[in-house]
């Protein structure tokens, strides 16, 4: 093997570690930024009660705040990567058209940057917005209906000393489930390893 080959080697095998260096801090920046807006959003909607989460959560629950609420449900799910995803595609398609900037309007300034900055500030401004608004949104819509009394009871805790009630819900984490016991207005806060035997959903029909 000649030198010109070493070197050409050389050369492809530092790119590839490269890129892979830059993926791996994307990666961090995006999962920071990710537990930054779920402790925000867990702070939006416990607040709505008076709880501060933090005080009840381990470490364990901080970091994974995040996925924890990417497998809550499904829309929230498809909001944060569908329309990312949709606007990747349009970036892409934007880029092989031979776009080499977008123009952004910030009220009456104007913003030149590249099709993967835009994307990625517009990726960024979505997923805000929804982690910010089902935090907000989804506390507030409980203490709404708790206040008026329409709040269904959708699970049942049995306790230690076997007795069962009748509850909705709020919320859990590894040490703690926090529910409004029927007939009642607030929400209790109970430590689930010391008092809690089991937490069983009702079927909405009931």
């Amino acid at each position: 093997m000649d030198k010109g080959d070493e070197r050409e080697r050389n050369g492809g095998v530092s790119q590839a570690r490269q890129i892979a260096g830059t993926l791996q801090d994307y990666l961090a920046l995006g999962y920071l930024y990710l537990l930054v807006l779920g402790i925000a959003s867990d702070s939006l909607f416990y607040g709505a009660f008076g709880i501060n989460i933090i005080r009840y959560s381990t470490v364990l629950d901080v970091l994974l705040s995040p996925i924890v609420h990417l497998t809550s449900g499904l829309v929230f799910p498809l909001v944060i990567i569908g329309i990312p995803l949709v606007g990747f595609i349009q970036m892409r398609i934007f880029a092989r058209k031979g776009g080499g900037t977008v123009i952004a309007r910030l009220g009456s300034a104007t913003l030149s940057v590249t099709p993967v900055r835009f994307w990625l500030l517009f990726s960024s401004t979505v997923i805000l917005s929804a982690y910010i608004g089902l935090g907000l949104g989804g506390g507030q819509a409980v203490k709404a209906a708790l206040a008026s009394g329409d709040l269904r009871m959708n699970h049942h805790i049995t306790f230690q000393d076997e007795s069962v009630e009748r509850v909705h819900l709020v919320g859990n984490n590894s040490t703690y489930a926090f529910y409004v016991v029927e007939g009642q207005r607030v929400v209790t806060v109970s430590p689930i390893q010391e008092n809690i035997r089991s937490i069983q959903r009702i079927p909405p029909e009931s």
